[in-house]
């Protein structure tokens, strides 16, 4: 912007310069954590291509792709929800595993866990195994997880309210490291996965962690807000 930008005045950018040009109809845009790759996507398909060279990197059959955040720096993650369900998890472009549910998939999403999302629970999962780190019933459908960066903390934001919560990935890595676990666990996830903070009584449009311990959120009345945590 120039110093005679008034203020409330829409700025536009300087200097844009043209990548390339997709060939599908864009739904939505995914950058990977490591700022090297960027997924477009269409209904059912996507491509993933390099930055700042825009390079065709992979390509495939999904309605939703969403990237790891654990060991991004030296792995490039990504799962992919097909149509009819099924799960596909990607390392480094190669498909690495490939799973269904035992219940109605209604969405995914990344972070420092891959979550799976049903009509009255959410699911996470680890990125290496796929254990099931912790299942977490819900009154309403799960709009969005967003993981601080440092991957300690999480918000979950349904129709009409939203949970902060702690993630304690040294006392899961214990848990699974000793073995025999229960069935129980086995299905749900050790109770000791996360400490729920607080539950709040707003609605997030959206949101993102500015820092490890500070989340910004636009509620649907349009103000934002923040939350150290």
């Amino acid at each position: 912007a120039s110093e005679e930008s008034k203020d409330g005045e829409i700025v536009k950018p300087q200097n844009v310069k043209e990548l390339g040009i997709s060939e599908m109809s864009a739904q939505d845009v995914k950058f990977a954590p490591s700022g090297r790759y960027f997924a477009v996507l269409s209904e059912t398909d996507f491509v993933i291509y390099t930055y700042p060279k825009y390079q065709n990197a992979a390509f495939g059959s999904a309605t939703e792709l969403v990237w790891s955040t654990y060991g991004s720096l030296d792995t490039h993650t990504y799962a992919c929800r097909l149509e009819n369900g099924t799960v596909k998890v990607y390392q480094n472009f190669a498909e690495y595993k490939a799973f269904k549910i035992n219940f109605s998939n209604e969405g995914i999403f990344g972070g420092r866990l891959l979550a799976i999302t049903g009509k009255d629970q959410i699911l996470f999962y680890d990125w290496e195994e796929f254990n099931v780190v912790r299942m977490i019933p819900v009154p309403s459908q799960v709009k969005q997880v967003v993981w601080s960066d440092n991957g300690s903390q999480v918000i979950i934001a349904l129709e009409d309210t939203f949970y902060l919560l702690e993630f304690n990935a040294a006392e899961v890595t214990k848990i699974f490291a000793q073995g025999n676990l229960t069935e129980e666990q086995q299905e749900d996830g050790p109770e000791e996965a996360f400490t729920l903070i607080d539950e709040y009584a707003e609605v997030v449009t959206s949101g993102r962690w500015v820092s490890d311990d500070c989340f910004v959120w636009v509620n649907n009345r349009g103000n934002i807000n923040y939350l150290i945590g």
